[in-house]
């Protein structure tokens, strides 16, 4: 699956090692500091995979420990260099 990054917003985790990630419509997730560009209280991205598209609208597989999947629009996302 292919590699996207997903604007969001970063805040503080419980953890040193986590942020959460507020995504589109407000989603709050808590993600390893690994797949999240970005200072704390900033505009930030999250590394996402690409679970399925029509063209406008993706749907992410969050970088979570339980499966989770966000519908977000296309200029949200920018693919990752390789």
């Amino acid at each position: 699956m292919p590699e996207y990054w997903l604007r969001c917003s970063v805040q503080t985790g419980m953890f040193s090692n986590e942020r959460i990630v507020k995504v589109g419509n407000g989603l709050l997730f808590f993600v390893d500091v690994n797949h999240v560009e970005g200072q704390v209280n900033q505009a930030g991205r999250v590394k996402v995979r690409l679970l399925k598209t029509n063209g406008e609208v993706f749907w992410a597989i969050m970088p979570t420990e339980d499966v989770a999947v966000v519908q977000v629009p296309k200029d949200q996302m920018e693919p990752v260099s390789a």
